[in-house]
């Protein structure tokens, strides 16, 4: 298992396997077409992938088929890779837990980062943002802000906070 980008994670995973081969790198439609030739990994996960990876944990708990996973693609036991439909965009981002702070050692950071908002109205030719987060912007609360704030400054033993607004300024 690779992660190559900032992952929630919500669910420990008590299976280990070297079968298989997941990469948390962001994925794209742009990139479809790519995977259809080259698909390296077992899984990959498109959109928000918060509730797709908790649905994968379960899919190897035994709990769910990976057919019944939305924003999944995988190969299939014939080695055909398979896209299943995509997944809905997480309408209310409060409920997105707080990143697993407590399997990390704080102390070791230097800062630390919260994303405060996902999508953008805009469409700037430079950004990639909408092909992830799409045009709908979507906006933390300020009482979820200030709670993981105040987690940050009381589990660490610095109080420098980089917020990622995604845009909307």
């Amino acid at each position: 298992i690779r992660c190559d980008s900032p992952c929630y994670v919500t669910e420990q995973l008590y299976f280990t396997s070297d079968d298989i081969t997941f990469d948390s790198s962001i994925f794209t439609d742009r990139y479809m077409t790519t995977f259809r030739w080259d698909f390296t990994f077992d899984f990959a996960i498109y959109g928000e992938g918060e509730q797709t990876f908790s649905e994968l944990i379960s899919h190897f708990k035994g709990q769910k088929t990976l057919e019944s996973i939305s924003g999944l693609i995988y190969k299939d036991e014939e080695n055909q890779i398979r896209i299943n439909s995509p997944r809905g965009l997480i309408s209310n981002i409060d409920e997105i837990p707080f990143p697993a702070y407590d399997l990390f050692e704080m102390k070791r950071y230097p800062q630390h980062r919260m994303t405060t908002s996902r999508g953008c109205p805009f469409n700037c030719v430079f950004c990639n943002s909408k092909s992830l987060w799409t045009n709908k912007w979507r906006k933390r609360s300020p009482q979820s802000l200030m709670s993981e704030i105040k987690f940050l400054i009381k589990n660490s033993r610095n109080t420098y906070i980089c917020l990622c607004f995604l845009t909307k300024l």
